[in-house]
């Protein structure tokens, strides 16, 4: 019998949405993800896709589109 691997590989930004309780939303961290695309030579495509994603997740965020609406409500509850 053939084992299959799967491998998955993530890679923190350090870039942070921040949503507060009054509906505000914060991009946080930016400031660090700049030092570090220069510290450790980001490539071009990859600092690209970054900020586009920042965009999509600040908008996904805003609209509270799933999972960004009421599916973590229940863990927050956890949490107060």
């Amino acid at each position: 019998m053939r084992r299959i691997r799967h491998v998955v590989t993530t890679i923190d930004l350090d870039l942070d949405v921040i949503r507060f309780r009054d509906g505000r939303l914060l991009l946080d961290d930016q400031d660090e993800f700049e030092e570090h695309k220069e510290l450790y030579g980001y490539p071009e495509d990859f600092v690209e896709k970054a900020v586009a994603t920042e965009d999509w997740l600040m908008e996904a965020v805003e609209q509270r589109r799933e999972p960004f609406g009421s599916a973590g409500q229940p863990w927050l509850e956890m949490l107060a």
